[in-house]
């Protein structure tokens, strides 16, 4: 599913898909056969027809089908008054479920945008939520963890996790920092950072840790 603002966040035409595609292969006879087993890929050639001579690359299984999406088209919205909107603003992907409202899993992003919202502390502020949130940087760095005193901040590749009711918000730098700010419009272009939110639980896998 789309994002609960879709028509006015993106445009289907931004979600690039593959076609079908139709190959004439040289020569049908010898073809390269590649496997993977156990994390050992193994190579051959072979001497019969796999494939008939013109075969079809369709376009996925079933219903389901690759697609891309160029990130930075995502056309965001916010408050021109005061205080935050629901993060929902920020969908770009959404998985709803038989509760209404209550998603699955949704996917967001907070991307490079102008914040103009007067008597409001402009940050995510420290909050908790109903729903698990698992956050990671795409580059540049968040508004609500910066770098300071030589360590840096939530960097590209970083990653953060809040199960339900797992308080979370900005640290005392930016909270300060916020707090003291002239409230004049300010043009966020300091980093892409994204979420999956899901009511769920999230557990770390052994791997992960």
């Amino acid at each position: 599913g789309v994002g609960t603002y879709a028509p006015y966040k993106y445009d289907l035409r931004k979600f690039m898909c593959i076609n079908s595609v139709t190959y004439d292969h040289p020569d049908p006879s010898i073809y390269t056969v590649l496997t993977c087993q156990s994390d050992d890929p193994g190579i051959a050639i072979a001497d019969f027809v796999i494939f008939p001579p013109r075969w079809m690359v369709m376009e996925g299984v079933g219903t389901y089908a690759p697609y891309k999406y160029d990130l930075r088209k995502f056309m965001c919205i916010n408050s021109v008054t005061y205080d935050h909107p629901d993060p929902s603003i920020y969908t770009v992907l959404t998985c709803q479920s038989d509760d209404p409202g209550i998603a699955i899993a949704d996917f967001v992003i907070f991307p490079p945008r102008w914040m103009v919202m007067e008597h409001t502390f402009r940050p995510p502020w420290y909050h908790r939520n109903c729903m698990s949130e698992y956050m990671g940087m795409i580059w540049g760095e968040y508004d609500a963890k910066t770098a300071k005193e030589g360590k840096k901040g939530f960097i590209p590749g970083g990653g953060s996790l809040h199960n339900w009711m797992t308080a979370h918000g900005p640290d005392a730098q930016v909270f300060e920092k916020a707090s003291t700010a002239p409230l004049a419009p300010q043009l966020f272009d300091k980093g892409l950072a994204f979420m999956f939110e899901s009511k769920y639980l999230i557990r770390l896998t052994q791997s992960a840790l």
